[in-house]
């Protein structure tokens, strides 16, 4: 990258990086008599993402992302059921996410259909199984009444 060619500080920013994977980066400068000098080299390791919806919501920083990330860490991988979803999802998503990147329409249609994905999730995360659970019923049995009322009528 070429980000500046005077005295001071200067930011790069990398673009276009895989989820998972190493870099490694160094700066350097290159004096007027054609000297070069070189930084340390730093290295880091991105992110596991989770691809559909960083595809959808635009950032593997966002929240709804990072919601979705510890449900898979701190529930997912602590079974062996969620273990094989993951790897499942790991071998199909990247071609699917690649998809709804390149659409802002279907962006939007995937951040809708990952909200109940994204509250339960949360729900789970923060208040455990008999919350998401007795929530999951309450709603359950409001559905239940209101068709048995709206029938009647």
């Amino acid at each position: 990258t070429e980000d500046g060619n005077e005295l001071g500080k200067w930011i790069s920013d990398l673009d276009d990086i895989t989820p998972s994977t190493w870099y490694w980066v160094r700066a350097y400068a290159e004096l007027s008599d054609g000297t070069v000098i070189y930084g340390n080299e730093l290295g880091f390791k991105t992110k596991d993402s989770c691809f559909i919806a960083t595809a959808a919501y635009g950032s593997i920083l966002d929240r709804h992302v990072e919601v979705l990330r510890d449900f898979r860490d701190k529930v997912l991988m602590n079974s062996r059921g969620g273990q094989l979803l993951i790897g499942l999802y790991y071998r199909v998503s990247p071609g699917i996410a690649s998809v709804i990147a390149e659409s802002d329409v279907l962006r939007a249609v995937v951040r809708v259909l990952l909200m109940p994905v994204v509250l339960s999730a949360y729900i789970l995360l923060k208040a455990g199984y008999i919350a998401f659970v007795s929530l999951i019923l309450a709603a359950a049995g409001t559905v239940l009444l209101s068709f048995k009322y709206y029938r009647r009528t």
